[in-house]
């Protein structure tokens, strides 16, 4: 009952909440799970690589798809959606905490074991992960419904993601370090993990008070079979296109945190407070962008706003080819928060236009078959990420914890730069085919309002 109370901009910032949580654990797995095993841990790159291709790789084509497809059809007292965040939110901190402490189940690192270890806990945090944000995502689309509300609300949504993320590529290594003299390396990793993902799981929780459905016992019986419900979101020619973009925008989004320690650690020879105030720059950097940028969206669309934030993201990096210093380096940091602060606010938007129109189509609401093909695609950046970075720095001669070669340095920083560059083309010809500008959004937007009273 509370949560069929809570209304307009209570209601966006108690949902909002719940981003918190899951931009801590996607974030922070990313930006240092590959740091952690491979410079801490000692795993081999291609171990790590391997270790990332299964989970996010065979077991991903099986479970995202088929459990965003599934949690359109679910039938319960509470909904779709709610139950699928509740138990996902509950599995996926428990997963998060092992992940950094392979010590209470492991007695002995070898390779062996640190490989296996890390298949089975990452596939099942990424089962409960997608849980949660096959839920969580799909409510946006059906409770937020023009450009306007859906602009509002993905500010809130970002700005609580945006601490998720700090707390995962800042606050983390730094409670890491606070904690590394009392309880030891390992143990350091195990506790701060432990104290995040607390943090992390009670902020979702508490978002489900605002989470509610639209006739959501009507929308799970209107579905197509499994099968043609697999056929339209794969065949769906707008979708395709934001999709290609999409999965561009979360190589990025992994590829990049996941470098910038070893550029903190071999080019700029800092330590974590270095590599906090990297991604602190560009992450909080969005406080002052965002304003501006709901702006331009309103004026120009969201697709618009996609692809400008996308060129200014990765073009903002390229100095770091050769820039050195710290004061630089943060500067352009600033920049490059400009260009991702766009993504995140305008992403979501982009999909749920594609949600909408097939709605208004053929009347049936099917945010969980997209947004679990979306997750798929999206972890499958989790791989090329891996083989990407074992290939790299294999190549460039990087041996761990140890002064590292001129190569290894140049390697690094070739990593930060001209990857994501080469990728931005893609992403920018995918969406030139995304047939939802600025006019279609406005038209969409008024059908709905019309269908719905």
């Amino acid at each position: 009952m509370t949560r069929l109370l809570l209304k307009g901009r209570l209601q966006k910032l108690v949902y909002g909440l719940g981003n918190f949580g899951k931009g801590f654990f996607y974030y922070s797995v990313g930006a240092y799970l590959s740091f952690f095993y491979v410079d801490v841990l000692g795993l081999k790159p291609e171990y790590l690589a391997w270790a990332l291709s299964i989970p996010y790789g065979l077991w991903n084509a099986v479970n995202d798809p088929l459990i965003g497809v599934l949690s359109d059809r679910l039938r319960t007292r509470w909904g779709r959606r709610v139950p699928l965040i509740a138990f996902g939110a509950l599995l996926t901190a428990l997963c998060f905490w092992l992940i950094w402490s392979p010590h209470v189940l492991i007695s002995e690192f070898s390779q062996q074991s640190l490989f296996i270890f890390l298949v089975i806990v990452l596939a099942s945090f990424d089962l409960s992960l997608t849980a949660v944000t096959s839920g969580y995502e799909a409510l946006f689309p059906e409770m937020f419904e023009d450009l306007a509300e859906r602009s509002e609300a993905s500010l809130y949504r970002e700005m609580f993601a945006l601490l998720g993320v700090i707390s995962g590529f800042a606050v983390f290594p730094l409670l890491k370090s606070a904690l590394s003299s009392s309880a030891g390396e390992l143990g350091a990793w195990s506790q701060a993990s432990l104290i995040l993902c607390s943090v992390s799981l009670a902020t979702i929780l508490v978002s489900l008070l605002a989470c509610r459905e639209k006739n959501w016992s009507l929308t799970a019986g209107n579905q197509p079979s499994l099968i043609e419900a697999f056929k339209l979101t794969l065949t769906n020619k707008a979708y395709l296109a934001f999709l290609g973009a999409d999965v561009v925008v979360f190589f990025l989004w992994s590829w990049i945190p996941s470098m910038i320690p070893f550029f903190v650690k071999y080019v700029l020879m800092g330590g974590d407070e270095v590599n906090a105030l990297m991604l602190g720059a560009m992450l909080l950097s969005a406080i002052a962008w965002w304003p501006l940028l709901r702006k331009f969206t309103l004026k120009t669309g969201s697709k618009t706003t996609f692809m400008v934030s996308a060129a200014v993201f990765v073009l903002s990096l390229q100095p770091l080819l050769f820039t050195s210093t710290l004061e630089q380096v943060l500067v352009l940091m600033f920049l490059v928060g400009a260009g991702n602060a766009g993504l995140q606010l305008v992403r979501m938007i982009c999909l749920s236009n594609v949600i909408d129109e097939e709605w208004l189509k053929k009347g049936y609401r099917r945010e969980g078959a997209y947004i679990g093909t979306m997750i798929f695609f999206e972890r499958l950046m989790y791989i090329v990420q891996g083989w990407l970075l074992a290939l790299l720095l294999n190549a460039f001669g990087y041996v761990p914890n140890v002064p590292q070669t001129p190569s290894v340095a140049f390697g690094i920083r070739v990593s930060v730069t001209l990857i994501p560059l080469a990728t931005l083309l893609f992403l920018l010809v995918s969406m030139t085919f995304y047939p939802i500008g600025r006019r279609e959004e406005q038209l969409i937007a008024a059908k709905r309002k019309g269908v719905e009273g």
